[in-house]
């Protein structure tokens, strides 16, 4: 199966030079051969849809995949959406179906932050949207959360352009939904050692893709990797805070990543929890020169990873290094392929 690649968009408004940054990453992103870029979506960023279209009209094949929150928008008003890109721009969007990490966000909105009813929710929304997408039956649906009679979707979305479902998250409940309803399943991975013990033999299955979320500094050699990781992202105190009020969140994919980073900072000399102990960012890192990455990376795929999200990619210099370090991974299958 061919590997997949994401970038990230910046979800907050940084400047008056936010929207040339957005088109930069996304023209990058279709430069560097990119499947798609992730739009996020929180009480503090952008509208995600207008990103999303910003993202099709300045590219060409690039999916925008876009986080959708349920009880930010209906899924029959969703699937409206799609299906209007879908005929009026003949473009695909991607989704990835989150529950919210922030107990404060979903506190402030009234819903639920228990994890049980976040994910007994989103079921019932893949559910409604998947009958919406898949048939063009009325859809009668009879949940705890959404009720239909016979409810019709005009204009139908053509079938090439039916979005792939991501479904985010570690637990046990994001983890069953994603086999049961999604595409993929998605989360930020552990060192490979503890990745491999706690996951991979959850995801021996053809019914669901498996994808990590994880950012790269690489350069030619090690250490001008780590001198360009500690400089980018020096110690910080408050960082080491967050982590901690981390460790106590409902979210487990979110607990994991704080433990991992008050447990320790470096792992197997190339995965690194410095830039979340920084307090910029949630993703964990790898270090290190083009071919050390391209061989770590290469063990997640070993284990059935066949989509990466990269995150913390802002300008060409970025996309070069780890253009190197992809060309080197894909280089062994195109070998195999010729």
């Amino acid at each position: 199966m061919d590997l997949m690649y994401y970038s990230e968009l910046p979800g907050f408004l940084e400047n008056e030079n936010s929207l040339h940054k957005i088109d930069s990453i996304s023209k990058l992103s279709e430069k560097y051969h990119f499947t798609g870029t992730l739009i996020f979506h929180h009480h503090g960023s952008m509208d995600p849809w207008f990103l999303a279209s910003r993202v099709l009209h300045t590219t060409t094949k690039l999916l925008p995949l876009v986080a959708t929150q349920p009880y930010s928008i209906p899924p029959f008003s969703l699937v409206k959406t799609l299906s209007t890109i879908s005929n009026l721009l003949h473009r695909k969007v991607n989704l990835n179906l989150i529950t919210g990490v922030s107990e404060m966000e979903l506190s402030s909105v009234h819903q639920a932050t228990d994890p049980t009813m976040k994910y007994a929710r989103l079921e019932e929304y893949i559910q409604v949207l998947k009958g919406l997408l898949h048939s063009k039956e009325p859809l009668t649906f009879d949940g705890s959360y959404y009720k239909f009679n016979k409810l019709r979707l005009a204009p139908y979305i053509r079938q090439e352009h039916i979005p792939e479902l991501f479904v985010p998250g570690s637990s046990k409940d994001s983890i069953r939904i994603a086999q049961a309803h999604g595409d993929t399943a998605l989360l930020r991975p552990a060192p490979i050692h503890t990745f491999k013990e706690e996951y991979c033999s959850r995801f021996i299955t053809d019914s669901v893709n498996l994808g990590i979320r994880i950012s790269v500094i690489s350069r030619s050699n090690s250490a001008e990797a780590w001198e360009a990781a500690r400089r980018k992202f020096p110690a910080n105190r408050s960082g080491v805070v967050k982590a901690k009020i981390r460790k106590n969140m409902l979210s487990h994919n979110t607990k994991l990543m704080a433990e991992l980073a008050l447990s320790g900072e470096v792992y197997d000399n190339i995965y690194w929890m410095g830039a979340y102990l920084n307090g910029l960012t949630e993703d964990p890192f790898l270090v290190g020169s083009y071919e050390e990455l391209a061989a770590y990376l290469q063990q997640y795929v070993d284990c059935g990873v066949t989509t990466f999200l990269f995150g913390d990619l802002n300008t060409e210099e970025d996309f070069i290094h780890i253009n190197k370090t992809l060309k080197m991974l894909e280089a062994p299958r195109k070998e195999a392929i010729s």
